[in-house]
């Protein structure tokens, strides 16, 4: 593992579990299987952004390195999510956490994924991934079938259904989460990078 220094700024942004798909607002990347494609689409992009190989559950970032943080589709994949989590809140101010939801879990059933995760009342929950968790094995389909994929899309537009979205925001004394919409997601990092500046210029 690699340490690495302090880097407050409100201008850094980290993508935990980059992979194949770096954010491009992103100003530094992180993952811990550089090789094995095992669980991600693709070979891990590494580019002129730092990169560090790390896991989530052990973060070498100092507390509000980053006034941003992205971890899409990570906490599922992860031995103790809940340490993740609080690792990431530890390394950026806001942040924004994506998986799927507990209905795509049964249907698509990712042979790789440890947890099941749900959002209520401004909590965050885990549940352990039983062997039996898939209902119809969809995940063939999808990865072959346009018209699936677009009826899967059209559905999460309409109704949120394949992904869990939540933002986060630390505050001096806990970390607030929220659910959001596809709509809402779009150019996160930004408004908090615009934010933080004119909080730090006024």
């Amino acid at each position: 593992m690699q340490c690495v220094r302090k880097v407050v700024s409100e201008r850094f942004i980290l993508d935990i579990g980059s992979g194949d798909n770096p954010h491009p607002d992103a100003t530094h990347l992180c993952d811990l299987y550089v090789r094995s494609n095992e669980e991600r689409g693709g070979d891990v992009i590494i580019d002129e952004r730092p990169f560090v190989i790390c896991s989530a559950e052990y973060l070498p970032f100092r507390r509000d390195s980053f006034v941003f943080a992205y971890a899409c589709h990570v906490l599922e994949h992860t031995f103790d999510p809940a340490k993740a989590l609080r690792e990431i809140t530890v390394a950026a101010r806001n942040g924004y956490i994506e998986t799927p939801t507990y209905m795509a879990e049964h249907i698509y059933g990712w042979k790789f994924h440890k947890w099941v995760i749900s959002f209520k009342r401004g909590k965050v929950f885990f549940a352990k991934k039983p062997a039996s968790q898939k209902i119809v094995n969809m995940h063939y389909f999808y990865k072959n079938n346009t018209a699936v994929r677009f009826i899967d899309n059209m559905l999460e537009l309409a109704l949120g259904w394949h992904y869990l979205r939540i933002v986060w925001s630390r505050s001096a004394r806990r970390v607030v989460f929220d659910r959001v919409h596809y709509a809402s997601v779009r150019s996160l990092a930004t408004r908090y990078q615009n934010q933080m500046i004119r909080r730090n210029s006024a």
